[in-house]
């Protein structure tokens, strides 16, 4: 899981991006998603979140849309879909809490 900062003319924003290949359908992806984007939203104050997949990973569209994320773009060029989150929205938290590093 990787968050890319800052997001261009948003400065708080994050893109976010997964890859689990040896270990899908298990929940791993989406567990270290939640995270990344609570650790976004509480200890780096950012506000939205962005992802941009490929059209045809029904299983990332699912695990996005999922966790909130809505649909906002789609580039034909790179046929890829682009989805957002803010901080409007309910993320469903696994972790009830986590403890910041100094």
């Amino acid at each position: 899981v990787n968050a890319f900062l800052p997001v261009p003319d948003e400065p708080l924003a994050a893109e976010v991006d997964v890859m689990v290949p040896e270990r899908r359908r298990r929940g791993f992806g989406g567990e270290a998603v939640r995270l990344l984007l609570r650790y976004g939203r509480e200890a780096l104050h950012l506000e939205t979140f962005v992802a941009k997949i490929a059209s045809e990973n029904a299983a990332s569209l699912k695990l996005f849309a999922s966790l909130g994320f809505e649909r906002t773009n789609y580039v034909e060029a790179f046929d890829e879909v682009e989805l957002r989150s803010t901080s409007i929205i309910k993320i469903p938290w696994t972790v009830q809490s986590f403890d910041m590093a100094p």
